[in-house]
């Protein structure tokens, strides 16, 4: 049986783009077979994430993303943030857009407009459209004995999630090699409003 070993850290700075370094090459991740763009549109709030490396990224909180489908199928992502140092809140800035995988719908690349948010491509693992979403991703370590591994949980509200979803998440990121203990947890109580 799975369980969701919780260690709530109070995060307070997140990244655009958390990577943690895994001993080996990627694993194969399942990813959900189909996915509804129309219905991943709106606000989501970043709940969870792995941690992030960078230190010019190390500055960021309350983070959330709006995602609009495009005419052409990609979907444009503006984000929210409040920023550490200064105490300065950006609202809904446009900061890349997702490509889906034509070929795997589980599968998209995100091309990201700032030099601090890079391309990368990303697993749609789990999806909830009126609730939550599991993104994972994973680099080759080019040459390298390991890999760089990140992982995003997002929700439709900033309210914690239940037990009950962590306990599964838990158990389908397990299931499929990914640590979920490399999560900090984001307590948006004190994140400015927005709608």
């Amino acid at each position: 049986m799975c369980t969701f070993r919780f260690v709530f850290v109070l995060l307070y700075v997140i990244s655009v783009y958390g990577q943690i370094t895994r001993l080996g090459r990627c694993t194969p991740v399942q990813t959900v077979a189909d996915v509804n763009w129309n219905k991943m549109e709106g606000r989501w709030y970043r709940m969870s994430e792995f941690p992030e490396r960078d230190p010019r990224l190390q500055n960021q909180t309350c983070l959330s993303e709006i995602k609009e489908v495009n005419n052409d199928g990609t979907i444009s992502v503006y984000a929210s943030w409040l920023n550490t140092f200064t105490s300065q809140f950006f609202q809904d800035m446009f900061v890349g857009r997702i490509i889906p995988d034509a070929g795997n719908p589980g599968m998209a690349t995100f091309d990201g407009t700032l030099d601090s948010v890079p391309q990368y491509q990303y697993y749609i693992m789990a999806v909830q459209y009126d609730n939550f979403h599991l993104l994972y991703g994973c680099e080759d370590g080019k040459g390298r004995q390991d890999s760089l591994e990140t992982a995003f949980i997002f929700s439709r509200t900033p309210e914690p999630l239940e037990k009950s979803q962590l306990d599964s998440i838990s158990c389908l990121l397990r299931n499929n090699g990914v640590d979920p203990d490399n999560f900090l947890f984001v307590d948006h109580s004190s994140c400015p409003k927005l709608q």
